[in-house]
């Protein structure tokens, strides 16, 4: 049975995860913002807002065919900007949660990212600590909610992208940043399909 697009509705006929048309309307470029520390940079697609059935039908519904067309335009438009990082490395899920869900999203994300880049995806970064949801927290509660939540596995060297599928506030990707720089990374900069208001 042919599945509906979850931007337009519009019934889907040998694509995968989104129909031509939405998948035509993402930004071939990704917009960026500088830092804050101790990001280099931020890269993302589009405001929450544009691309928000997409991600909870990925992140929530299980719809695992979308991060395929989502991450390759995420990874189209992190390399049309001209930057290439040495290693590319997903945000972590606990390992509780991921036995909830049964995948992380951003590795899915990653995963497509680092096809389209040609560079390495690992995953040297391990969520140590179960937080709660960060969904209706905070910007401070955020902050103290994943302080000391990451850690590296193992040494690295050079630059990261770290993908996600959402910022907001920030915490998360700062706090993993934290742990890759810890560990050696020389920069790290984050690639997300959206960003969110807090």
């Amino acid at each position: 049975m042919p599945q509906r697009c979850p931007l337009c509705l519009g019934w889907l006929w040998g694509e995968v995860g989104l129909c031509q048309l939405c998948l035509g309307g993402l930004p071939a470029v990704a917009q960026v913002q500088p830092g804050p520390a101790p990001l280099e940079q931020t890269w993302w697609l589009g405001d929450y807002e544009m691309l928000e059935p997409a991600v909870k039908a990925l992140k929530y519904g299980s719809v695992r065919t979308l991060a395929t067309p989502l991450g390759r335009r995420l990874g189209e438009a992190v390399q049309a900007q001209g930057w290439r990082p040495d290693l590319v490395v997903p945000v972590p899920l606990h390992p509780a949660r991921l036995r909830d869900r049964g995948f992380n999203q951003a590795e899915l994300l990653a995963r497509q990212v680092a096809q389209v880049l040609a560079r390495p995806l690992e995953k040297p970064l391990q969520r140590v600590r179960e937080t709660p949801s960060q969904t209706r927290l905070s910007g401070q509660r955020r902050i103290a909610n994943v302080q000391g939540a990451f850690q590296c596995s193992r040494l690295l060297t050079g630059a990261v992208l770290l993908v996600d599928d959402v910022t907001t506030t920030g915490a998360t990707a700062h706090a993993c940043a934290r742990a890759l720089l810890a560990a050696g990374a020389r920069q790290v900069q984050l690639a997300v399909l959206c960003r969110a208001r807090p």
